[in-house]
């Protein structure tokens, strides 16, 4: 008996006891996703390249690793490591013009501290 070489997910991991590898589910969630496919159509291209699965099965995968996806996809707010170690040229400078207006380092100054509080 010849056993197929696949890859076995790891006994932790959110795939562990799927027949199919994490790439493959990967793959058939990711296509209905992104492309707006039906589970028919994902079938079919799954057939294509040699993998057997039932639209049934498409179903369960999404739903079950859909919001998994949508979690790892969602942007992380930047983390604040380093923020205490800026040089001096990044500090605001104080200059004004006469009328009390930031003078051009004073605006540019503020431009860059605004920039560095969004990220």
């Amino acid at each position: 008996m010849v056993r197929s070489a696949c890859r076995v997910a790891a006994p932790g991991s959110e795939f562990a006891g799927f027949r199919f590898p994490p790439e493959v589910i990967t793959l058939a969630v990711r296509w209905y996703l992104r492309f707006g496919l039906s589970y028919r159509d994902v079938e079919e291209l799954l057939a294509e390249r040699g993998i057997e699965v039932d639209h049934t099965t498409l179903f369960r995968w999404v739903a079950r690793f859909t919001p998994l996806f949508t979690e790892a996809a969602r942007p992380r707010p930047a983390s604040s490591v380093g923020q205490g170690r800026r040089s001096s040229s990044t500090q605001p400078c104080a200059s004004t013009s006469p009328d009390g207006t930031p003078g051009r380092r004073g605006l540019s100054s503020q431009l860059r501290r605004a920039v560095q509080q969004l990220l």
